[in-house]
This record gives structure tokens, C-alpha cells and sequence, in this order.
């Protein structure tokens, strides 16, 4: 009975208060005094109270809804809480709805249509105005235009449960369409304490439809306002003849997931968008209808749109038929200025659109030219040219619609936009990650086919190229920027260069696919990348900095230099692993197909590293694994790898084209690279002899120096130098054949650790009009004619270094001249087999010279004649110059001067042997020691049992005796 009691006082206050705000006097059942006499209680039939309002004893009774039981003053009244559907009429001249406070001006409209204006209201008024609707399933519309200027407020409510539609506050200036779904709709108007007449507001409102007709002259217009979810809405537009000119209508926003707008007009396809993506603009339009349909739905749906101020006598539409078409916009300066000329081109299609920029002529340094990859006023610039900007300029869109748009300031001389449009079925703009793909059509095109990526500022694209079917002609080519006037960091084919990830350094790559034929195709992926892990380098130098903050699971470091001749110089300045991570380098630019130079591993973190060397055709790849390593605990460095390289123009290989001249191991007098490989060969040439030799030679036990003849194009290997020791000089005959000098420096366990280098070789050359390569016991050479021509000539003569009973061998020679003064001047013997030896001093006579001995097993003859030389007479000198294996021991003759070469020798020239036989000497020392046995041990013993007959062993006394 308690909560029954609370709940009565509840109810008799909330009366009390309505009856109040009413303007009428509150009576109790059965109470005499509350009423005068004219008056009675009216409580309605029904009612859960026992309080009502006095009212005259005729009274008018109503029903809800009917709008004819009351007058245009009066409104029926229900107390809260009936259980009836009848009330009584009452005046409105004062409010009765609920929460409102008492209105000083507005009233209630019931009529199908009409129109509200602001009254003057004095400081802290407010109005209220109630527009019913007796059609349940229309909706009421409102075509509100205001203008608050202090802190006053407009509110609008749905039905008369004050459910807020929209309220505008202070500074608020618009004009806008408001859709109620209730039978009553209220607005009110609160005045702030200002006596400023200000304000203002008109409302034209419709209870049967929502119709809009639309000015173009205004700034736009966009969909109702309205509360979402209480029931379906429907609302139309009207764009009357627009006149002459290129019109456009162009959407700023768009989100009707629950219903569509339906867009109609002469001379265009009927369209209806839906859907969260901004619709193209419609164009050239001269008469639009729209129909908006928006379902029961809890969330609001939107749309807005306006009119571009664009030039109408400079703009307009082209769409393509052809594959590629010119579309040349020139632009008078008779138009009026500041000026936007703005061009759509649309594919016919469906394809993408590739634009290019030949021949650009803006004016005036204001001037600026846009490209928006699609058909919306509010699409994306995707490219921006200016005054200085004249040609080489490519644009590619992601759909079949661009808008270029020329924004000019000023009054200037007739710009001149020359495009040449290009529709393509693959290729296109694309954005984060993706798919790319080309089907070659049976018809060869005549353009290449464009592909644009770009992922977000700070990241990197990295392109990964899958199957492709390219032959013969068919090229990729991948630049590291938006357009083909950035660095090409690669071209595909499909015979010689492998594929492998192509990173950007920024944030887009342009791929260009051309000369694909009938049945040719590529697939390719791409991504976004964190940056600063992997790196393409096509530059002649270039450096990698692999932080650890940046090191992903796998990073990599392609050098693809764009000059492909010469070498490529890599060296690693400073290794940072932990365990289980790997750097592996690679000549090539993929991991597969390629030779792998070396792998380091963290044992490797303090070598020294040497230079690795790869042709520039061929690239390196550098790349870091982390293998599952976790570092966190294990290095402090922030740098995984430091690297950097150079391109030498100049490689180690080439043709020995001058008459003499010297060649080097890469980078020498410094260490030569790993993996360098270098090859010279000889020319076709009137010389006869092809003659080197080394000055210097430091070389790995595994890498080799190598001279070998080429005739009749089968290759023989001649000399092979590897180590420390300078060898002989070396000539070989050059009739009808090719000397090819070969330098490698890799190895068989190359890629699986480091192999150390050295400083490898320096090597003088010349060519000779003569000369030999003697290996015979004997044998002669010379100058039999008398030469008229310069000469030079060079023979080596090279003897078994051991002869007879391991003796060394020496050289004994006689020489002959037809002027031994000149031998002596211009003919040069050495004790050896290079220049670099001393040479020999010996006396000469008239008649030559006789067994001259070498002291070593070689001997280096050079004869040269010049006709410059005054010294000489003027045709050359003859010489035979007859050699022979000297054995110089044991041969009879005192060659030292001491007679120690013939010493120990046996007859017949053999050397004597001397000293003791070793089995000899073990023979007699057995028979000693068997002598010694003897003479100790034996006769001793004979000897006392001869003297002393009963001489025995005496026992030991205290060993007991056995009875």
C-alpha cells in the first residue's frame, strides 16, 4: 500500500503541473469547491486518477486525431495517463506540449502545405509552431532557410515526444531540407535576451511529399535531415534547364548503403548509385531528375552535391573509341579570368587510361594543370604540372575516367595542352598490394602496356615477378619512381636476366611491359615494405646500411648497374651477426642460377673482409637472413651490415692491341678482388712472336694466372703461374695463332666461407719480330740475313734442370757475328730465364766466342737493330749463336779452378763412391756384439769348471733342504 501511495502522489503532482501549464484549475473526485458554479470536474472516462481540470459545463468533447471537433484556436485535450481516446478542447494560445515551457508566439498549421516567417520577438521569447499531417503514411517536409546571429536557437522535434530532429545554435546560417516521419511536427524558436531583431528564418513545409528544386546558382544541395529508423523515405529533385554551357553536378558526399538515388535526364543513361563511393560527376547535363529512396534503417544515409564553377567555353568531355587518340585542348585568352577548364576522358572500353604530356605550353607561372584518377570532382590529384613543366610527363588512372583540370590565375597568352590519350585493357594505376598481369591480345598493340604502384609516403614497393611466357622480343622494364624519366633499376627478358625482388627507394615503381605478342604473358605481385631493408642500386656507386630496427626476416641489396660495362667493386666495411644469421653474396641478381661469391656468418664479424668483383652485366645481390635469430641479448650494434660499392669502367679484359705494354690484376699494387676474372687476348698482328714477362706475382695458392694458344679455335693451356715465386719469362709463336692471357681469382669452395686474396701480379708484354722457345739439349738460333728494318728479337733457352746421375745442368754455347763490335753493344745474353737476371760477361775476338757457360739452366738472348741509331750501320748484323747440356761434374776438366767438380768421380767419367755400405755396418755390429757375449760370459764360466772341478752354484743357506 506504501509503493501505491507514492505512485497516487506521482500522478496528482505530474496532473497538477499539466493542468497548470494548461492555464486551468485542478479538481479532486468528488470535491465540491474546486469549480465554481459554471464549472464542473472533468475527469475522462477511464482515467487511473482521481484528479481533473474544471471545465465550463459545455465544454466541447474530442477525439484524438479529428481534427474537426475542435476550432483552429483550440486543441484537444487528453490527460497523461487516460486509458480513452476522447479528451476535451482547449485554447493553444498557450503550450501544452510536453517539457515546454509556455510559448509567447507560433500556433498549430494543419494544412496540406504553407509557409512560416519569423515574427518579431522581444528577448527571451520563444514560439512554437505544430504542423499537422492527417495522412499516416506521408511524411512531412520542411524547406528551412535561417539565420542566427546572436545565441538564439531553432529546434526542430519529431511528433510530440520532443524527439530532437536538428537544432541550429548561435552563428548558424543555412538552408536545408528536413523530412519528419510523425503526423505532428514541432519547431521552436528560443529568442536569447538580446533585443537585436537579427534573426532570421523562413519555412515552407509540405505534408503529402519531399520535393526540392534545386538552383544551380547556389552552393549545392544535399539529402534531409532526418531521424533514422523510424520508418522509409522517399524525396525527389528537380534541375531545372540548366541553358547553354558545359554544366556539371558533381557529388562531395555519398552513403546510401539502405537505399539508392536514382538519377535521370535527357540525352544520359539512367544511373542509380548506391553504395559508400562517390559517384562520378555527371556532365554536360542541361536537365536532371532525382529520386532519393531511403530504407528503414537505424543508421542515417547521405548524400551531397553542388556545381563546379568551372569555364564552360574551355571544358569538356572526350570519350575514346580507338586504342589511343590526341586530345589537344587549346585554351583562348578571350575567356574570362581566373579561369578552371577542365577536361573529362572517359574509355569507351572499360580500360584504363594512360595520358601522356608531349608538348606543354602554359603561359603564366600561376598556371597549373591537375590529373584526378576518376570521374569525381573530389577524386585523388594523382599528378600536378606547372609553368615549367613541358613534356615527358606520364599520368596512368586506376579506371576507365581521368579529369584534367587547368587552373588559371591570370589573363595570358592561348595555352597549349597537347594529350595523347591510351586505352588499355591491363596495366593501370595500382595502389598497397596487388596483383599485376598482361594476356597479350592476338594483335600486336602498338603502345606498351603502363603499370603505376605506389604504396603510402615512408614505405617502399617491392615487385616480385612470377610465370611469364616472353619471347623473343618481349621486355619488363621497373624504374624506381612515377614515370619512365626516373632510373631504370631493371629489364626483364625472359633469356638472360632471372627474376628477383625490385624494390623501390621511394614510394612508387613504374613497370612498362612492351613488345608482347599473341600468347605472351606475365604475372607479378607487389607489396608494401618496411624501408631501409631491402635495396635495388643502379647508380656507379652506392652504399648499404642494413640497421637492426629495420631488419626484417630476409633483407636483400641488388646492385644492377645501369652501365653494363667493367666490374663491379663490392666491399663490406663492417659485419655485425648474431648467431644463426647469414650474409651470402651472390654474382647475379637472384639467389637461384647464379654463382654464390661467399657466406658470412657472426664468426666472420671481425675479418677482414676482401673486395668481391662481379661483371656490371651481371650484377651482385647481397643477401642477410635472420635464420630464427634473436638478438636482443647477444649484440649491441645498431648496424647489421655496412657496404658500399664502385663500378671500373675499365675491366681487367680486352684485346693487347700495342706493341708493348704492361697489364695488372684488378686494383693492383692492392689486393685484388675475390671472384675477379680477367682475359686478354692477342690481335691479328704482322708480328711473329708473342713475349712476357713477370715483374711481380702474389697470388693465392688457389687462384692462377694462366697462358694458353688458341689455333684453329681449340684452345691448349701453354703456362699456368700460381703463389709467390717470379717464374721465367715465357714467348710463344703467333703464326696462325691466338695468345690468350687468363687471370682467375675464384675458387672451388667459393660461397662457402671467405678466401683470401693477395696483391696479385704485374706483367710486362711486347711483340717481337722474332724469337724462340728452345726446351732441346742442343740446338742453335740467330740472325742469318742482315736486317734493313727495326728488329727485336728474344730466345729462351731452357735445359733440363738436372742431367746425368742428378748432376745440375748449365748451358754452353759458341757465338758467332758478322761484327762482334755491334754484338757487343746490341746483343744482351743473361744468366737466366728473364730480363729480369744478370747478364753474362764474357770477352769477345774477331772470330766470336767459344764455350761460354751459364750457371744456371736457362739462357735469355734479346737482339735488337734500329736504323735511327747512329751507332749502327745501316743495314743490321748477323749472328748464330749454337748451344749444347753442359754436365759440368765429372766431366775430366777443372771447371771451378779447384778441381772440387772432379773430385770422388770414378773412371769413365762417374762419380766414386766412398763410405761404408749400411748393412755392412749393421753386420759387424752384431758380430761385435756377439764376440763381446762370448769373451764376458762363456769362457769364464769354461774356464772355472776346467780349474776347479767341484765348483758349483753354492744355494742359498736358508732355503730348507728336503730329506
Amino acid at each position: 500500500w506504501m509503493l501505491a501511495l507514492k505512485m497516487f502522489i506521482i500522478l496528482t503532482l505530474a496532473a497538477l503541473m499539466l493542468a497548470v501549464q494548461a492555464n486551468v484549475k485542478v479538481c479532486k473526485f468528488g470535491s465540491l469547491t474546486d469549480c465554481t458554479d459554471q464549472e464542473t470536474c472533468y475527469i475522462p472516462e477511464g482515467s487511473m486518477k482521481r484528479s481533473g481540470i474544471c471545465v465550463p459545463k459545455n465544454q466541447t468533447v474530442c477525439e484524438f486525431g479529428i481534427l474537426t471537433d475542435c476550432s483552429e484556436q483550440e486543441t484537444c485535450y487528453i490527460p497523461e495517463g487516460s486509458m480513452k481516446r476522447s479528451g476535451i478542447c482547449v485554447p493553444v494560445s498557450k503550450n501544452l506540449h510536453k517539457d515546454m515551457p509556455d510559448a509567447d508566439c507560433g500556433g498549430t498549421l494543419t494544412n496540406a502545405t504553407g509557409e512560416i516567417e519569423l515574427p518579431s520577438v522581444s528577448a527571451n521569447e520563444m514560439c512554437v509552431w505544430y504542423i499537422k499531417r492527417e495522412i499516416e503514411d506521408k511524411q512531412t517536409s520542411l524547406q528551412l532557410t535561417f539565420n542566427i546571429t546572436g545565441n538564439s536557437s531553432i529546434i526542430i522535434y519529431e511528433g510530440n515526444k520532443s524527439e530532437q530532429i536538428v537544432k541550429y545554435g548561435k552563428g548558424a546560417a543555412d538552408s536545408a531540407m528536413i523530412v519528419s516521419l510523425e503526423n505532428i511536427t514541432t519547431i521552436v524558436y528560443n529568442k536569447d535576451n538580446s533585443t537585436v531583431q537579427g534573426d532570421k528564418m523562413s519555412i515552407s513545409y509540405d505534408t503529402k511529399k519531399c520535393s526540392q528544386t534545386v538552383d544551380r546558382t547556389q552552393s549545392g544541395f544535399r539529402s534531409p535531415i532526418y531521424r533514422p529508423g523510424k520508418g522509409r523515405l522517399s524525396c525527389q529533385y528537380t534541375v531545372p534547364n540548366t541553358g547553354k554551357g558545359f554544366v556539371v553536378l558533381s557529388f562531395s558526399k555519398f552513403s546510401i548503403t539502405n537505399g539508392h538515388l536514382a538519377v535521370t535526364g535527357p540525352g544520359m543513361k539512367p544511373s542509380n548509385f548506391s553504395g559508400s563511393v562517390l559517384p562520378d560527376d555527371l556532365i554536360n547535363i542541361t536537365k536532371l531528375d532525382m529520386d532519393l529512396v531511403i530504407n528503414n534503417f537505424k543508421v542515417a544515409q547521405e548524400f551531397e552535391a553542388y556545381f563546379p564553377l568551372i569555364n564552360s567555353e574551355c571544358s569538356g568531355n572526350a570519350v575514346l573509341e580507338d586504342n589511343s587518340e590526341v586530345v589537344t585542348a587549346n585554351i583562348s585568352n578571350a575567356i574570362s579570368f581566373p579561369a578552371e577548364c577542365r577536361l573529362y576522358i572517359q574509355s569507351s572500353k572499360q580500360s584504363k587510361l594512360v595520358v601522356m604530356v608531349t608538348d606543354l605550353k602554359l603561359t603564366a607561372a600561376a598556371d597549373t594543370l591537375l590529373f584526378q584518377d576518376g570521374g569525381s570532382t573530389s577524386s585523388p590529384v594523382i599528378s600536378e604540372l606547372g609553368f615549367l613543366d613541358k613534356t615527358n610527363k606520364m599520368v596512368i588512372s586506376s579506371g576507365k575516367t581521368l579529369i584534367v583540370r587547368a587552373l588559371l590565375k591570370e589573363k595570358a597568352t592561348p595555352r597549349h595542352i597537347p594529350l595523347t590519350v591510351i586505352q588499355q585493357a591491363y596495366g593501370g594505376r595500382f595502389t598497397d598490394k596487388g596483383r599485376l598481369e598482361l594476356k597479350s591480345d592476338p594483335i600486336k598493340l602498338s603502345y606498351p602496356t603502363y603499370y603505376l604502384l605506389t604504396v603510402p609516403s615512408g614505405q617502399q614497393v617491392q615487385l616480385v615477378m612470377n610465370k611469364s611466357s616472353m619471347y623473343p622480343n618481349a621486355t619488363i622494364d621497373v624504374y624506381d619512381g612515377d614515370n619512365t624519366n626516373q632510373r631504370k633499376l631493371i629489364t626483364f627478358r625472359s633469356q638472360d636476366v632471372p627474376f628477383f625482388p625490385v624494390t623501390s627507394s621511394g614510394s612508387a615503381l613504374f613497370v612498362v611491359a612492351s613488345n608482347f605478342i599473341s600468347n605472351q604473358s606475365f604475372t607479378a605481385d607487389f607489396s608494401t615494405v618496411k624501408p631501409g631493408c631491402s635495396v635495388v642500386s643502379t647508380e656507379t656507386v652506392g652504399n648499404y646500411n642494413l640497421l637492426r630496427d629495420n631488419f626484417q626476416k630476409q633483407c636483400s641489396w641488388t646492385i644492377n648497374p645501369q652501365l653494363m660495362k667493367g666490374s663491379v667493386l663490392l666491399k663490406l666495411e663492417s659485419v655485425n651477426l648474431c648467431p644463426k644469421e647469414t650474409v651470402t653474396l651472390y654474382q647475379g641478381l637472384s639467389e637461384s642460377g647464379t654463382i654464390k661469391l661467399a657466406t658470412l656468418t657472426n664468426k666472420d664479424n671481425k675479418k677482414v673482409v676482401p673486395l668481391f668483383s662481379s661483371p656490371a652485366k651481371s650484377g651482385i645481390k647481397v643477401v642477410v637472413n635472420q635464420n630464427g635469430a634473436n638478438c636482443s641479448q647477444n649484440t649491441t650494434s645498431k648496424t647489421v651490415i655496412s657496404a658500399y660499392y664502385s663500378i671500373k669502367a675499365k675491366d681487367c679484359t680486352g684485346i693487347l692491341s700495342t706493341p708493348n705494354g704492361e697489364i695488372t690484376s684488378p686494383e693492383f699494387p692492392n689486393q685484388y678482388p675475390l671472384n675477379s676474372r680477367c682475359t686478354w687476348k692477342t690481335p691479328l698482328l704482322n708480328k711473329k712472336v708473342f713475349y712476357f714477362s713477370l715483374n711481380q706475382m702474389q697470388l693465392n695458392n688457389i687462384h692462377y694466372l694462366n697462358i694458353s694458344m688458341l689455333k684453329n679455335s681449340t684452345p691448349k693451356q701453354l703456362v699456368s703461374y700460381t703463389g709467390k715465386t717470379l717464374p721465367p719469362d715465357f714467348l710463344v709463336s703467333l703464326i696462325n695463332k691466338t695468345v690468350i692471357v687468363n687471370f682467375d681469382a675464384t675458387s672451388n669452395g667459393l660461397g662457402k666461407k671467405i678466401t683470401t686474396t693477395d696483391q696479385g701480379f704485374d706483367m710486362s708484354y711486347r711483340y717481337l719480330d722474332c724469337g724462340g722457345y728452345f726446351t732441346q739439349s742442343t740446338g742453335k738460333f740467330g740472325i742469318p740475313k742482315a736486317s734493313t728494318a727495326n728488329t727485336e728479337c728474344i730466345w729462351i733457352v731452357k735445359l733440363p734442370k738436372t742431367g746425368a746421375n742428378q748432376t745440375t745442368n748449365i748451358v754452353s754455347f759458341n757465338l758467332t757475328s758478322s761484327s762482334m763490335a755491334a754484338v757487343k753493344k746490341n746483343l744482351v745474353i743473361r744468366d737466366g730465364g728473364s730480363v729480369r737476371d744478370n747478364m753474362l760477361i764474357f770477352n769477345t775476338t774477331k772470330d766470336g766466342v767459344k764455350s761460354i757457360l751459364s750457371r744456371t739452366n736457362f739462357l735469355w738472348v734479346k737482339y735488337t737493330f734500329k736504323k735511327e741509331d747512329s751507332n749502327m750501320a745501316a743495314s743490321g748484323f748477323t749472328f748464330n749463336l749454337e748451344y749444347k747440356t753442359y754436365n759440368w761434374k765429372c766431366n775430366g776438366v777443372d771447371d771451378c779452378g779447384d778441381n772440387t767438380d772432379e773430385q770422388n768421380c770414378a773412371k769413365g767419367g762417374e762419380t766414386k763412391e766412398e763410405g761404408v755400405k749400411v748393412y755392412i755396418v749393421v753386420i759387424v755390429a752384431l758380430l761385435c756384439f756377439a764376440i763381446g757375449v762370448v769373451l764376458t760370459i762363456i769362457l769364464p764360466t769354461i774356464y772355472k769348471r776346467i780349474r776347479y772341478p767341484n765348483y758349483s752354484q753354492l744355494k742359498d743357506m736358508m732355503e730348507p733342504s728336503i730329506a
